[in-house]
C-alpha cells in the first residue's frame, strides 16, 4: 500500500515517523498509540493534528521508523 504523506502538496511526499508523540500540526506525520490492548498506527496527511487514517494491529507493539517504508 502506498499513501501520500502530504495531500496539500503536489507530488509524493514521505511520512516522518514521530513515535508516540502528539501530532505537531505538520502534514506527513506518522505515529502509533496504544488503546485497549491494540496498537494503532495513525497518519496526519494535512497537518490538522488529527489522524486521517488509522491501522489497527492486534496486541501491544513498540514500533520504530525501521518498521515502515517511509
Amino acid at each position: 500500500m502506498h499513501i501520500d504523506a502530504d495531500t496539500g502538496a503536489s507530488g509524493d511526499q514521505a511520512f516522518g515517523f514521530i513515535g508516540t508523540a502528539e501530532f505537531s500540526g505538520h502534514a506527513g506525520e506518522l505515529r502509533y498509540v496504544h488503546g485497549g490492548g491494540t496498537t494503532f498506527v495513525e497518519g496526519d496527511t494535512n497537518g490538522d493534528r488529527l489522524a486521517d487514517f488509522s491501522i489497527a494491529l492486534t496486541g501491544l507493539h513498540t514500533l520504530v521508523s525501521g518498521d515502515f517504508m517511509l
